[in-house]
């Protein structure tokens, strides 16, 4: 069971081990609220894009700009395979780049254990920890840019969508939904020739397809720059407090889907559908009078 001292006196091996007892399902959000019932959520930021794009560079120069104001931040990094994999990589950077801030930042790398989706389906549990621990802002960091990363964004309350001028990927992104999601767009590598042309791209895309325009900004890890304008402008969203409608309904899918996966029936209901025994609405009544 959680050992609240610890987790109080900001023991991060407490932490850790808490947060693997939600991994494997000992603990969930209603026993979190129960130890601590009056939660202040934490403002939660995803970040998504297309491998290769620079999304931790990126990463380091959100957290830093964070740590300057002494905030207690939390960065969870999804490996959908192996611990050998670039989230792994990410957090052994941030640790090295920010140890004089050590005692402000906590870093966790999240296996999806073959779930379907880039987060895992007991995220929302862990970010109920961190926030009833009074962590202020927490960083996500997905692997790609499909359809399975759209469900960052029922988690997390602003979404930034990274491209890079020789990415291919925009169809891929825009197909997937996370275009019409996203609440900043960063074309990072903008010292590079293309640079100027895919911001147009984005920027045309937008007007045709899609009502919602986000900011596009042009950022160089490489060369450190555009970072204030991003700051700036991530900044202006916290203060709005302002979530797309769209996100509201991922939200919705997303709890009840793990509402579904965590019935306690869904085994046996499954084993009964896949032996022809029952229909597929027979399996979805039932599941609906047992929930």
């Amino acid at each position: 069971m959680m050992d609240l001292i610890k987790l109080k006196s900001g023991d991060r091996r407490a932490l850790s081990k808490t947060i693997s007892m939600i991994e494997s399902g000992e603990i969930n959000s209603a026993i979190i609220k129960e130890k601590f019932p009056n939660i202040k959520t934490a403002e939660i930021w995803a970040i998504t894009g297309s491998p290769g794009v620079g999304k931790s560079c990126i990463c380091e120069y959100i957290i830093g700009d964070w740590l300057k104001n002494n905030q207690k931040i939390a960065v969870l990094a999804v490996d959908p395979s192996s611990p050998l994999s670039g989230g792994a990589l990410l957090g052994d950077r941030i640790r090295i780049n920010n140890s004089d801030n050590s005692d402000n930042i906590f870093f966790r790398s999240l296996a999806t254990r073959g779930q379907s989706g880039a987060i895992p389906s007991n995220i929302s549990d862990i970010l109920d920890l961190l926030s009833a621990l009074n962590f202020e802002k927490i960083l996500i960091e997905t692997v790609g840019a499909g359809q399975a990363e759209v469900r960052v964004a029922a988690v997390s309350q602003y979404l930034l969508l990274v491209e890079a001028p020789d990415s291919g990927d925009m169809l891929q992104a825009e197909k997937a939904g996370l275009m019409e999601l996203a609440d900043i767009l960063l074309v990072n590598k903008s010292d590079l020739e293309r640079a100027n042309e895919k911001a147009e791209q984005l920027s045309l895309a937008f007007q045709l397809s899609s009502n919602h325009s986000p900011p596009i900004l042009m950022v160089s890890a490489k060369q450190n720059s555009g970072f204030e304008e991003l700051f700036l402008e991530m900044e202006k969203l916290s203060k709005s407090g302002k979530n797309h409608k769209i996100k509201s309904r991922i939200s919705l899918s997303f709890a009840w889907e793990n509402l579904l996966w965590n019935h306690k029936d869904v085994s046996k209901v499954l084993e009964k559908l896949e032996s022809e025994q029952i229909t597929l609405d027979e399996a979805i009544n039932h599941l609906k009078e047992e929930l």
